[in-house]
């Protein structure tokens, strides 16, 4: 389902419902992605999302699922082993994606570097606001009735979560430095534009992104892991999705 049809693009799906049957993914995603669907709790689940990804990013560079070219980098060691995805093969797109349960979330740019999060909107994090909020952040929470407070911690967290996937660095930073309550975030020298798009099933969703320097290049001295999937079902298109961009 798209959510947007502005740039970046954001689309969401329900696994067990919008994406094909696994038999249909295992004939479209990698031998080592199959290998690491061993190890998950939800292996199945997420080897759907893959293919569901794969088709998105086919739509979007305008080749076939199969010929979609992915590698990572992270940007703090700069190790291959792990780090945000990205296509050597088509270095005007960017992307990211998310995922919870059966749900996935993907938000692709050609023009902002992005990042996407998202998280059931049940998820409880309140105990854990001393941890990654700062002081503005926590008095915030703090101020709201007691009903309130597990929304208003969960929309700072993934806030946050979106921006540091964008900037390719995870949970790795300390999230309680990064202030989220503006439209805007600065970090690592750029400013990132914060946005949470409604969603049509239970999450809460946040998407970051900032344009590109014009010298900016993703690495291209990387192992490529070529990988297909099957094109998921045309969901109706929406509107642009965007609300309130300031935490309030």
């Amino acid at each position: 389902m798209h959510l947007t049809e502005t740039d970046p693009a954001i689309h969401v799906a329900d696994v067990e419902h919008d994406t094909p049957p696994l038999d249909a993914a295992l004939r479209n995603v990698s031998r080592p992605d199959q290998v690491r669907a061993t190890t998950m709790r939800h292996g199945p689940i997420w080897l759907r999302g893959r293919a569901w990804l794969r088709s998105i990013l086919a739509f979007e560079t305008g080749c076939s699922p199969s010929a979609v070219q992915l590698a990572r980098q992270c940007a703090s060691c700069g190790s291959t082993a792990h780090g945000k995805l990205f296509t050597p093969s088509v270095p005007s797109l960017d992307f990211s994606v998310s995922h919870s349960g059966p749900y996935i979330a993907c938000a692709v740019s050609h023009s902002s570097i992005v990042g996407i999060d998202l998280e059931p909107n049940h998820r409880n994090v309140v105990d854990l606001v001393s941890r990654f909020c700062t002081a503005k952040e926590a008095a915030y929470i703090a101020r709201a009735r007691n009903s309130d407070k597990q929304e208003r911690a969960l929309r700072i967290w993934v806030r946050k979560e979106a921006v540091l996937k964008a900037c390719g660095l995870g949970l790795s930073a300390e999230m309680c430095r990064i202030d989220v309550m503006e439209p805007t975030c600065i970090l690592r020298g750029k400013a990132w534009e914060l946005i949470e798009p409604p969603s049509p099933f239970p999450l809460v969703i946040a998407v970051a992104f900032a344009k590109r320097h014009s010298d900016w290049a993703p690495a291209t001295n990387l192992t490529l892991s070529p990988r297909a999937a099957h094109s998921t079902r045309k969901a109706p298109s929406g509107g642009s999705g965007h609300f309130s961009k300031a935490v309030h």
